[in-house]
């Protein structure tokens, strides 16, 4: 999920109650389609493993490591596919993939929402899991850590979910750490109803996600964002992210007294232009 990031420009902060610059609005849209695209990985977790079932993107297959599940086995009191509370630690887990290495560390709690009731639901609650990711030729790293908590829920034709105080801190080379705290909430529903199924790749359909969230990075970049989308597409063969490939995001973003209006649009998968309006 990080390979929207890894272009995001200089932003320098000016003042403190000025409108966005352009690098700054870029940076803002980077990380803002980052997050939404991190959002399909909750819909394919295996809750066995607490790995995706299907590759990230920048990965040619899930991490060749397992992580240390307590209790091992997990209980599952209603033989559904999620345990009713399961701890993965993924500390000491490191691979390598082509000129990438990658290092996981920290801890998803996985524990089922819905009980013994029917339909699907997973909550993850994340602790310092943190992916350092590393570009073996150049030594470039960039370190992403989540915190907080996702809650999915839903049946073979679409999925509801609420990210509750999650914090993104992104880490990158000479650039300091970005900070996203986001509340949103999202659904999904497929292109075509009935094919959404538990602990698999999910099929392309739509994202709608809406929410507030703060910024940070630094003493000078300190903004609050309202978002929505408008038919943002998730393409299931996309092999670059993000994995839209139509639709736009819109967030708003008050900085002091100043406003300023960031249009993400999808033009094809990893593709999307950002346009900035400062009011």
């Amino acid at each position: 999920v990080m390979a929207a990031v890894l272009a995001l420009g200089c932003g320098k902060g000016t003042e403190p109650d000025a409108g966005l610059s352009a690098s700054q609005a870029q940076d803002v849209a980077d990380v803002i389609v980052t997050d939404a695209d991190a959002m399909l990985d909750a819909g394919q977790v295996d809750p066995n493993t607490g790995i995706a079932v299907a590759p990230s993107i920048g990965r040619s297959a899930p991490p060749p490591c397992t992580p240390v599940i307590s209790p091992n086995p997990p209980i599952n009191s209603d033989a559904d596919a999620v345990p009713d509370s399961a701890r993965f630690d993924f500390t000491g887990c490191s691979f390598s993939r082509g000129n990438y290495a990658f290092v996981l560390s920290g801890v998803i709690d996985i524990l089922d929402p819905t009980g013994a009731g029917s339909g699907f639901g997973i909550r993850a609650i994340f602790t310092g899991f943190t992916s350092v990711r590393t570009f073996v030729p150049t030594s470039r790293t960039v370190t992403t850590e989540f915190n907080g908590i996702r809650q999915l829920t839903g049946d073979a034709n679409g999925l509801s979910e609420l990210i509750t105080d999650f914090h993104t801190d992104i880490t990158l080379p000479a650039r300091g750490t970005i900070s996203h705290i986001k509340n949103w909430n999202a659904s999904f529903t497929a292109d075509t109803p009935g094919s959404i199924q538990p602990a698999s790749p999910l099929p392309s359909g739509i994202l709608n996600v809406a929410g507030t969230s703060t910024w940070a990075r630094g003493n000078d970049e300190r903004f609050s964002l309202t978002l929505t989308t408008s038919g943002l597409h998730f393409n299931a063969s996309c092999t670059v992210a993000p994995r839209f490939d139509a639709g736009s995001s819109t967030a708003v973003v008050t900085r002091g007294d100043q406003t300023t209006t960031v249009l993400i649009e999808h033009t094809a998968c990893g593709q999307y232009r950002v346009t900035r309006t400062n009011t």
